[in-house]
């Protein structure tokens, strides 16, 4: 079932090493700072306050948008995958820096680490394990080096692949796994490169040193061999014959979405095939032909609330955006509704202008004007503007609260 890989070889690589140092520079910092603040006599409510703020962190990493179709692997029991870009892994920079700096490390690590073992990139999920396998598993979210919560299993969309290859070729299941013998066949890690090719617009000549900002876009991916060979992979959304097959090599002809899990890999820091960063997707738990949205739009209005008197009118801004390709025109009307209220002059809502046309990635907007009368009953109102497009449909809208014009009163 497996190509030979004799020829391609690749270096067994060392444990996940630990973040150090950011805790020591933060808190000398403060100290550094606290004595500034004493030095100039700040109050000592003020000192406690900035000396508080700059010690603690936001318990939640950047949002990230989910998945909400969860794994597209069976075995892999993570619900909510982060849809990333390559560079928010890498953090727009290579080597030692990405690792300390990017949202995503550690990456998953094993706790504890089993002795023997080349790190959690080739843990196993629960499920059909081998026997000795060590609970749980690889994480679906981790506390980040920032004190961060943020998930570790993620999904990229939209990428080419490099060129793809096998290396790792072994007899056994990694220690934690249990270490026993693996299932007849030859068994490696079928590997090679991501990449995005808005960041990376000719694979062949990018990321030639750490210093080529293309390096940021293109992350190193493996299917791995304990995965294979347990099963996990090699069939169905992971199996990594058909993305070789299926895919045309550093072409953007051919895009794939991807899940896996984020795994720093401190050995290939340096290297070229690894784009000068330690970052993997390893395990690469699923793939996919890339799904196209299809061509839509979106509608906001700015202010989504207003407060008029009596005989006064106020606008928002409507803003059209052309999504997935969109190109067209668009139709806007705009209703009012009363809430129950009875008025003898409710509000009218007029836009201008009531039609335009967006392209994708494109703008138009729309004045929204909403006038009254001294008629007008005081309360609150809801004003719907809707787009429509053949038969695309959205709307949005504005709470108007109508007050009493207090220049009537004697």
């Amino acid at each position: 079932m497996w190509t030979d890989c004799s020829n391609n070889p690749k270096s067994i690589r060392s444990p996940e090493y630990a973040v150090s140092g950011k805790r020591n520079s933060l808190e000398n910092g403060s100290i550094l700072f606290l004595r500034e603040l004493a030095r100039r006599s700040v109050p000592v409510a003020v000192m406690g306050i900035m000396l508080t703020a700059s010690l603690f962190f936001d318990s939640t990493a950047t949002a990230f948008p989910t998945d909400v179709g969860g794994s597209w692997n069976g075995s892999v029991p993570c619900s909510s995958p982060a849809i990333v870009r390559i560079s928010d892994i890498t953090n727009n920079t290579t080597g030692s820096s990405s690792f300390a700096n990017s949202p995503f490390s550690p990456g998953i690590t094993e706790n504890p680490y089993v002795s023997g073992s080349q790190g959690a990139k080739r843990w196993l999920t629960p499920g059909a394990t081998p026997p000795g396998w060590h609970s749980p598993g690889p994480s679906c979210s981790i506390t980040n080096s920032m004190g961060q919560t943020i998930a570790s299993f993620v999904e990229i969309d939209g990428v080419g692949r490099g060129p793809w290859n096998y290396g790792d070729c072994r007899t056994k299941f990694d220690p934690v796994n249990g270490g026993s013998p693996l299932p007849p066949g030859h068994w490696c890690d079928s590997y090679g490169n991501l990449f995005d090719p808005v960041t990376v617009p000719n694979y062949s000549t990018s990321c030639v040193s750490p210093m080529d900002p293309t390096c940021y876009g293109r992350i190193h991916v493996e299917f791995d061999g304990d995965w294979l060979a347990a099963g996990y992979c090699g069939s169905g959304v992971c199996d990594n014959n058909t993305l070789v097959q299926d895919t045309v090599a550093k072409s953007a002809s051919t895009l794939i979405d991807v899940q896996g899990f984020v795994f720093w890999d401190p050995d290939h820091v340096n290297d070229t095939f690894h784009s000068f960063s330690g970052w993997e997707l390893h395990p690469l738990t699923a793939w996919r032909m890339h799904q196209v949205a299809p061509p839509d739009f979106s509608i906001a209005t700015s202010p989504t609330t207003m407060t008029i008197s009596a005989g006064s009118s106020g606008t928002s801004t409507v803003t059209l955006t052309g999504l997935n390709g969109f190109t067209g025109g668009l139709d806007l009307t705009a209703t009012v509704e009363s809430g129950g209220l009875i008025s003898l002059s409710p509000p009218s809502a007029s836009l201008n202008p009531t039609t335009m046309t967006v392209s994708s990635g494109g703008t138009g907007t729309s004045t929204l004007t909403v006038s009254t009368s001294l008629l007008t009953t005081p309360g609150t109102y809801t004003v719907t503007v809707t787009a429509k497009s053949g038969t695309l449909s959205h709307s949005a809208t504005v709470t108007v609260t109508v007050t009493l014009n207090l220049g009537l009163l004697p």
